[in-house]
């Protein structure tokens, strides 16, 4: 297998330039951040004639599936990164694996005050926090595409960081078939979410509640075979 070896990064740099200055917070300021600085392993034809792999170690954001639930963002400046490994395979028939085990980013610094004042502060690791995900995609007959997923997210009180101690699983599933010209498609996806969780982020507060959760998804949309591709779609 040859040395396929890929470094990469992104510069962030999301500042607080003019206006109220109390109209400003710590989540739509980022300044001069590495939002991404990972390694990653290309190579080809790994495990099977025709796949790929791609395992990335450092810091990067990550989509998963339909995005509903973790996805780079794609119109607000700020960017959620997470620093550990990602794997994804892909075989020759688009069968693909997405294993991630992972620590999010916290944003620094935490206080509008320096935050406004356009502070250079590196973010930092919640390392009382883990994420995992394990994703599966899989083609399906007559151009449509199935997903299976879990989304783990594990965390507790740190030296510097409060939290609501949520220890929460998210299975899900998915349906769907790619938008094309002069063609009907659709998108169903259910979640069901389960585990524990504080009410407030109080050291004192020791009381693990249930949680339950359900998120569902359903739309279906024609695309019109003419310029710029105009797409009608219901959804709910």
């Amino acid at each position: 297998i040859p040395l396929a070896l890929t470094i990469g990064g992104e510069l962030l740099d999301s500042r607080f330039i003019a206006g109220n200055e109390t109209g400003g917070a710590p989540s739509e300021i980022d300044t001069l951040e590495p939002a991404q600085l990972y390694l990653s392993w290309r190579p080809d034809s790994f495990l099977a004639e025709g796949a790929k792999l791609n395992l990335t170690a450092g810091r990067f954001t990550m989509d998963v599936g339909s995005r509903r639930l973790v996805a780079r963002a794609n119109y607000r400046s700020i960017l959620s990164s997470f620093d550990g490994f990602r794997a994804t395979w892909t075989s020759a028939e688009k069968l693909r694996v997405t294993l991630a085990y992972t620590v999010p980013a916290s944003r620094a610094p935490s206080d509008a005050a320096s935050a406004i004042d356009n502070e250079v502060a590196l973010n930092t690791t919640l390392d009382n926090t883990r994420f995992a995900v394990a994703h599966l995609e899989a083609p399906l007959p007559f151009g449509m595409k199935g997903e299976i997923y879990l989304l783990d997210l594990d965390e507790e009180d740190g030296d510097e960081s409060a939290t609501r101690n949520r220890d929460l699983a998210t299975v899900g599933l998915r349906l769907h078939k790619t938008p094309e010209k002069a063609k009907f498609d659709f998108d169903l996806e259910y979640a069901h979410q389960s585990g524990s969780v504080h009410a407030t982020t109080s050291a004192a507060d020791t009381t693990p509640l249930d949680h339950d959760a359900e998120m569902a998804h359903a739309e279906i949309g024609f695309s019109f075979d003419a310029p710029w591709s105009p797409r009608l779609a219901l959804q709910d």
